[in-house]
C-alpha cells in the first residue's frame, strides 16, 4: 500500500490517505459558526487541518483523537505553515493502511543500543550500584517499555527506541567526562541510565505519541525518581549514595524554568545536566538541519530561544 507522507505535502497538493489524529478540537468564528481544528499526524511528522463545516459528510461514524481517518482534502497554506483544507473525513478502514506509517523509527537497531547500555552497566565497578543497574535492565516490569518508549513526544528522539538511544549517549558522554573530570564514575553512569526512565509513564505511544494524565500532572523527573526508588530500596543502596542518585535525577533539567525543581548542586549532578543537554540539543540540530541547503539557515526555532541554525 502507498502513503502521502506528510513530510512530502506540497501547496495545493489533492490527498486522499490515512493519518492518526493527534488532536481535535471544536472551535467557533466570530459569526457563530462552528468548525473542527485538527492535528493530524504520521511517522514523519504532524500537520495542522482545518475542517470549516462542522457537520461535514464523513466516511461511515465519527472520529475521535488517537484513531487513524481517512481524509480527502487540499494541502493549503496558512500563516506560513502547511495546513490542510478537509472536504471529507471519517474513521479509516484498518484494511487500507498500515500501522508502520504512524510511529517514527530507531534509525539504529533498538538490541544495538541495548548491548551497549548492559555493557556500560557491567562495567560499572561498584557492586552494590552494579547490581542496581542491572536490577532495572532485568526487570519484567520496565526493561521491555525502556526499549521500545520515545524520548519525547516532540523534540529529541522522539522516536519508537528514542528513549534508549538518548539513554546510551547520555551514558557515554558521562563516561567521557569522567575522563576529564575527578567525577565518581560509577554513581554517574548510574544515574545516567535513571534519569528519563519516567518517560515510559510520562508518554503513551499508540498510533500517535501523547502524554499521559499522569505525565501531565507529575512529570518525568519525578516519576523517574520514584522508580529508581524502588530500586534503591530492594537493592539496599546506602541512603546518601541513593540521596545523591535522587538529587541527579531531579536536577538534570539544569533550570527551574524547565522543570527541574533543585539545580545541581554536586559535580556528577552537574556532569548529567551538561551530558543531558548537549544530546538532546544535537539531536534537535540534526533534525532542524536535515533538509537545510549547504550555507543556508533555518527559520527561528521558538523552542531554541528564537536562534536560526546554520548548516556550514
Amino acid at each position: 500500500m502507498n502513503h502521502t507522507f506528510i513530510s512530502d505535502f506540497q501547496k495545493g497538493q489533492e490527498i486522499d490517505d490515512y493519518y492518526a489524529v493527534a488532536k481535535k478540537t471544536k472551535r467557533s468564528t466570530k459569526n457563530g459558526s462552528y468548525f473542527i481544528s485538527l492535528t493530524l499526524s504520521d511517522r514523519t511528522g504532524r500537520v495542522d487541518a482545518v475542517v470549516w463545516n462542522a457537520t461535514l459528510t464523513k466516511f461511515g461514524e465519527d472520529y475521535n483523537e488517537n484513531q487513524v481517518v481517512r481524509v480527502c482534502g487540499r494541502v493549503d497554506e496558512y500563516d506560513g505553515k502547511i495546513q490542510i483544507v478537509v472536504e471529507k473525513i471519517g474513521i479509516g478502514d484498518a484494511t487500507k493502511y498500515e500501522a508502520s506509517w504512524f510511529l517514527p523509527q530507531s534509525p539504529v537497531p533498538v538490541d544495538d543500543v541495548m548491548k551497549q547500555i548492559f555493557s556500560l552497566v557491567a562495567s560499572v565497578k561498584d557492586e552494590k550500584l552494579r547490581l542496581l543497574g542491572e536490577s532495572f535492565l532485568g526487570s519484567e516490569d520496565y526493561s521491555p517499555n525502556f526499549r521500545v518508549a520515545p524520548g519525547a513526544v516532540y523534540l529529541h528522539h522522539a522516536y519508537l527506541g528514542g528513549l534508549a538511544a538518548h539513554t546510551l549517549a547520555v551514558m557515554k558522554f558521562c563516561d567521557s567526562l569522567c575522563q576529564l573530570y575527578p567525577l565518581n564514575r560509577d554513581l554517574l553512569i548510574v544515574a545516567s541510565l535513571f534519569h528519563d526512565v519516567g518517560k515510559m509513564v510520562e508518554n503513551t505511544w499508540e498510533l500517535i505519541f501523547k502524554r499521559t494524565i499522569e505525565g501531565e500532572l507529575v512529570g518525568h523527573l519525578i516519576i523517574s525518581r520514584d522508580i529508581l526508588r524502588e530500586f534503591t530500596k530492594s537493592v539496599g543502596i546506602a541512603p546518601e549514595v541513593a540521596l545523591h542518585l535522587e538529587h541527579c535525577i531531579l536536577s538534570h533539567h539544569g533550570q527551574y524554568l524547565y522543570g527541574s525543581p533543585k539545580l545541581p548542586m554536586t559535580r556528577e549532578a552537574f556532569a548529567l545536566h551538561i551530558a543531558d543537554l548537549a544530546d538532546s540539543r544535537f539531536e534537535e540540530f540534526d533534525r532542524e538541519l536535515k533538509n537545510i541547503a549547504p550555507g543556508e539557515s533555518t527559520e527561528p526555532i521558538r523552542y531554541l530561544d528564537g536562534i536560526r541554525l546554520f548548516n556550514l
